[in-house]
């Protein structure tokens, strides 16, 4: 793993970052799956614009550490800090586990893996 500045993917992190946060204000469907199917996809593009290292690899760190924040969700994470009012903290580690969160960040993994081989 080598650190070295990919503008592209870091321009594509700026556009996806920017339809995230319009993500936050909506409701349903669109925020609770469309928004962890991006937000995967988001954070591979940031983790690629600094550092080099394989496809695979990024795409499996990433739908670890996705995994990881759901998984948290099961205990009373954001209680023990006291960040269970931060509007921030719900945002970025949620509050509630759900399969159907894993099933997107699995999804938004699968596209990156899809179009990174088409692109190779």
């Amino acid at each position: 793993m080598h650190y070295k500045f990919n503008k592209s993917y870091f321009i594509l992190f700026l556009f996806l970052i920017s339809i995230e946060f319009g993500v936050l204000y909506t409701k349903g469907f669109i925020r609770h799956t469309i928004g962890d199917f991006l937000i995967v996809i988001t954070i591979y593009c940031l983790l690629m614009s600094f550092i080099k290292t394989s496809v695979k690899k990024a795409a499996i760190t990433v739908l670890a550490f996705s995994f990881g924040i759901e998984f948290i969700q099961l205990t009373s994470f954001l209680t023990y800090f006291h960040l269970e009012k931060s509007a921030i903290a719900k945002a970025i580690f949620g509050n509630t586990f759900s399969l159907q969160d894993l099933i997107a960040y699995t999804l938004g993994i699968g596209l990156v893996l899809l179009v990174e081989i088409k692109r190779n």
